[in-house]
């Protein structure tokens, strides 16, 4: 059985700040994209979402390394259950499409 998206549910903080951060990224930058096989909700760059969680301190450390690993943790966590999809360069949040 494929796990059900719970938006928020027990999720570590670090989580919910990327997926706040998301949202927020989709609400000012995103767009539909209508040819091929993209869904019917705004999507936005995986590099937009990514500096966007920089300036939100996702990663309490101020290296480049470890900003880009927690981003990768969080994206993939958020990936894993099923919060987020991704395809080409770009993200969404499956709670919009």
């Amino acid at each position: 059985p494929e796990l059900q998206p719970n938006k928020g549910a027990k999720w570590p903080t670090s989580m919910q700040v990327a997926m706040r951060v998301l949202e927020e990224v989709i609400q000012q930058q995103g767009e539909v994209k209508f040819e091929g096989s993209w869904p019917s909700c705004r999507v936005v760059p995986i590099a937009a979402w990514r500096e966007a969680c920089d300036r939100a301190n996702l990663s309490t450390s101020g290296t480049p390394d470890a900003r880009q690993k927690a981003f990768a943790r969080a994206r993939e966590a958020l990936r894993k259950v099923n919060a987020i999809e991704m395809q080409d360069d770009m993200v969404w949040s499956v709670f919009d499409a």
